[in-house]
């Protein structure tokens, strides 16, 4: 399969199962969304769309991820490093996650203008209020995520 596909989309799948991975202390409260989850959700479609997107998004449960394991000392210890927008971060692999919580659910701003989210106990830039993901929190479905790389027959039900 690896020849038809583009590498970045690859490795931003490899990067999905590693955050699964490296959050599943948190994997009630971590919920994938954005093309990723389009595609897993519809699989192979008569459609001429090509999967291709280079990032991973998800979204957090604010009020059920529970205060440790620390999430942003979880994922620097994996080699993750927060970037400068708030909620988004790149993998040790160069892809960029962004983690979101739904805005009716990001608890009060300090400013008007603010993007930060409030996670009980994980600090206010590692996810970025996001409109319009509030069904992510009630209409989850797990799945299993393949890896699709030829180096490997792994994946990661989430």
């Amino acid at each position: 399969m690896n020849g038809d596909v583009d590498p970045l989309y690859l490795a931003s799948r490899s990067t999905i199962i590693e955050v699964f991975r490296v959050l599943e202390a948190h994997r009630d409260a971590v919920t994938l969304v954005g093309a990723h989850a389009l595609y897993q959700f519809t699989g192979s479609s008569e459609l001429a769309i090509v999967e291709f997107t280079t990032d991973a998004d998800f979204t957090i449960s604010a009020q059920i991820i529970s205060k440790e394991p620390h999430l942003e000392k979880v994922l620097e210890s994996h080699g993750f490093e927060r970037h400068r927008d708030v909620g988004r971060w790149t993998s040790p692999t160069g892809i960029a996650v962004d983690f979101m919580v739904p805005e009716a659910v990001a608890g009060p701003k300090r400013k008007s203008t603010s993007r930060s989210a409030v996670i009980q106990g994980h600090g206010r830039t590692i996810a970025r209020r996001a409109k319009g993901l509030e069904g992510a929190l009630i209409d989850r479905v797990w799945m299993n995520i393949a890896d699709l790389s030829e180096s490997s027959n792994e994946g990661v039900a989430a």
